[in-house]
This record gives C-alpha cells, structure tokens and sequence, in this order.
C-alpha cells in the first residue's frame, strides 16, 4: 500500500469516516508484517486490537459482556487487612463511645444536684407562686395593650370606608 494513500486511510479511520472494507484493508497491511518506520505505532494498535478481539469468544454479544462485568463487580470499601487501620479506627471508636458517656453522666449528675422543684419551676410557698404569677400576666397585658394601640388608625379608616361604600352606592343609584 502506497505512503499517501495508507495516510489518507488511517486520517479516515482515526475520524470515524471510513468503511468496513476499508477497516478490513488496515487491519490486513498492519497485521501482515512488515510496516514503514512512521507507522509502527499504528501497526502496535492494530495488533493489539487483534490480540483483544481474539479474548473475546464469538458468541458473546455486547450486552452479556456488560452484564457479567457488572455481575463480578464488588463493592469497594476502606481496606482493613492492615492492623493499623484497625487500631486506629479501633481507638477513634473508643474515644466517640467515651465522650458519649461522660456527657450523659454529667448530665444527669446536673440534673440530680438541681432540686426538682426548681427543675419544674414550681414554689413551695402560695404567696410567691401568686406574685410570680401576677408579675408575667401584668408584663404580657402590657404588651398586649401596646400592641392595640396603632389599631385606633385602623377603627378612623375603617370609618372613612364605610363613608365611601356610602358614596359608591349612591353613585350606583345616580346611574340608574
């Protein structure tokens, strides 16, 4: 095969553009043995592509190779052969398990030291309960009646509506 024209092929083959016979006519000239210097790894390819074929059996379609490759597949994790994964990993687990523990024992000591009357925020003493009591229904009564005092504009433009559903339903008199 000429120089320009085994140029031209392998431009055409390496874009997509060339036919079936032409593939056959590559891989024929690259597998036959003897190829000029510049084309040696071209010819590699080619022969390699051969050897890969050739494992491949016949019969196999597309879809069965992936399916068996995704059937052998296996899940990769962290790889713990090592020991000193396993005594680092070992003693991370250790030191969350201890932190856990000491926290939900201070926890409950605090809880226990605190008298539970004051923990549920109760008195024991009639008198106090009733003054705590009036104190926080007087704080929200006056914040209640602040609220309510930009509500007065309100009740002078709610006045001046009803004057204009006045005005409007003369206006629809007038009409008829």
């Amino acid at each position: 095969m000429e120089r320009k024209q085994l140029t031209d092929l392998l431009n055409r083959y390496y874009s997509g553009d060339c036919s079936d016979s032409e593939e056959q006519a590559l891989r024929y000239y690259f597998l036959s043995g003897t190829v000029a210097e510049e084309f040696k790894p071209d010819q590699e390819l080619f022969r390699s592509l051969h050897e890969e074929k050739s494992t491949i059996p016949s019969d196999y379609s597309f879809d069965k190779l992936i399916d068996d490759a995704l059937k052998n597949d296996t899940s990769y994790s962290l790889p713990l052969k090592n020991p000193f994964y396993k005594s680092v990993l070992f003693r991370i687990a250790a030191g969350i398990a201890l932190i856990a523990c000491c926290g939900t024992i201070f926890h409950f000591a605090e809880y226990r030291r605190l008298d539970n009357k004051q923990a549920l925020g109760t008195y024991s003493d009639p008198a106090i309960a009733y003054a705590e009591a009036k104190k926080a229904l007087q704080y929200v009564s006056l914040n209640l009646n602040h609220g309510t005092e930009k509500l007065q504009k309100l009740e002078t433009f709610n006045k001046g509506m009803d004057r204009m559903n006045t005005l409007s339903i003369i206006n629809l008199l007038h009409r008829n």
